[in-house]
């Protein structure tokens, strides 16, 4: 929800990103995740590199939201715009060390005139590979401050046993972790601080059909001794295993969300990068087959009645496609590095968007409508490191540009 932070971006070409939701503007970063989220940030810590498709972004049906992923060229996802109409606009930027593994999420959100930036995450690694720790800290009028530290505990084959969050000192809460024969999640359970220390007060209990996730069972704990209902979470699958619908019920069976979903039936999760973002709420992805199109999403309004809100358009472009690649009906722009000015190639009769991003997170130069071979002037620019993004009507493409 938030800026680019291009500094370390740019000569590393490390910046990164979040993408977040409709439902939301900006969540302060204090706790972390439910319902497999922790387990998500574990798992995918690295991108393969024989993907011949990635995500783009996505929007609304109503062009409401927008959200554009932008990736380096090791396919790392280097920044998340999330901008809502006449709301808000949001950039997080991702940090990666020289093994390739994510080491800081810098948050920045536009507040009048200015971009700033509101909170960063780091994390740390153990010897295996895996994230061990997540600290997270919050800007509060300028002045940075620790929210809360996450440290990770796994078995022999990888899986998170134990999370624990301790802030300002007291261990605040646990998550402990139960798997079955095959590594799915049978149960997180949930332990709180109640001012003498950790009870229990939530569980979370799955039940899986040939290896799919059909259904998890939510309850609260009052008193740290009495288990109640809170409810549910239903998934349907077609053939190809492509969650179909989820449903989520409350504790007197009164659905409060759903979402159902499209897929491409000729593109595979197997060969498309869907961008991982360790807070990331969108988009889910579940255990499918193939790649998803389409979500309608649908929540309770504010007399708590089931309403469709929007319909979720994912956009996808070949991995292959880069600014500084000429090829037919590809873009390019050079020379790069640049000093007075750079061109345009290869749009034909079509026209672009070139928008250029300083090292602070800002547009330093757009051109709205740039057409095939057209100069744009450089020069008056500082030399250094900017992000440079193009956007035609076939895909967005962002690159590094270097201005001496």
């Amino acid at each position: 929800m938030r800026k680019l932070l291009i500094s370390a971006l740019l000569c590393s070409l490390t910046i990164g990103v979040e993408a977040q939701s409709y439902e939301r503007a900006h969540r302060g970063i204090e706790s972390f995740g439910r319902h497999g989220q922790t387990v998500s940030l574990i798992e995918r810590t690295a991108a393969k590199q024989n993907y011949r498709y990635r995500m783009k972004g996505f929007r609304t049906s109503d062009n409401y939201q927008f959200v554009q992923f932008l990736y380096n060229e090791q396919l790392q996802l280097v920044a998340v715009k999330d901008s809502v109409r006449n709301e808000y606009s949001l950039i997080d930027s991702l940090f990666y060390n020289e093994l390739g593994q994510m080491v800081r999420l810098s948050g920045w959100q536009l507040l009048g005139d200015e971009w700033q930036n509101i909170y960063y995450v780091d994390y740390g690694y153990n010897e295996a590979g895996l994230i061990a720790s997540r600290s997270n800290y919050n800007n509060f009028d300028g002045e940075w401050e620790l929210g809360g530290v996450y440290t990770y505990t796994y078995n022999e084959a990888g899986k998170i046993l134990l999370s624990e969050l301790t802030m300002n000192g007291i261990l605040f809460q646990k998550v402990e972790y139960t798997y079955d024969q095959d590594g799915n999640e049978l149960c997180a359970m949930w332990y709180s601080y109640d001012g003498l220390g950790l009870t229990p007060s939530e569980k979370v209990v799955s039940v899986y059909e040939n290896g799919l996730k059909i259904t998890e069972y939510d309850s609260v704990c009052e008193g740290g001794v009495r288990w109640m209902n809170d409810g549910y979470t239903s998934y349907s699958y077609n053939n190809s295993d492509d969650c179909l619908e989820y449903h989520h019920y409350d504790e007197t069976n009164y659905e409060v969300e759903r979402s159902v979903y499209s897929f491409n039936s000729n593109r595979t999760m197997d060969e498309t990068l869907i961008p991982w973002h360790p807070e990331l709420v969108r988009p889910k992805t579940y255990q499918n087959t193939h790649v998803y199109e389409m979500e309608e999403w649908f929540t309770v309004d504010v007399d708590y009645v089931l309403q469709h809100v929007c319909d979720y358009i994912y956009e996808y472009e070949d991995v292959n496609v880069l600014v500084d690649e000429v090829e037919p009906g590809h873009v390019a722009v050079y020379p790069n590095p640049a000093h007075d000015y750079i061109i345009v190639k290869g749009l034909g009769d079509e026209s672009c968007r070139v928008e250029i991003i300083d090292a602070l997170g800002r547009e330093v130069l757009v051109c709205e409508s740039a057409s095939n071979g057209q100069r744009l002037a450089v020069g008056q620019l500082p030399e250094g490191c900017y992000v440079l993004t193009v956007s035609t009507a076939k895909g967005s493409f962002a690159s590094k540009l270097l201005i001496k």
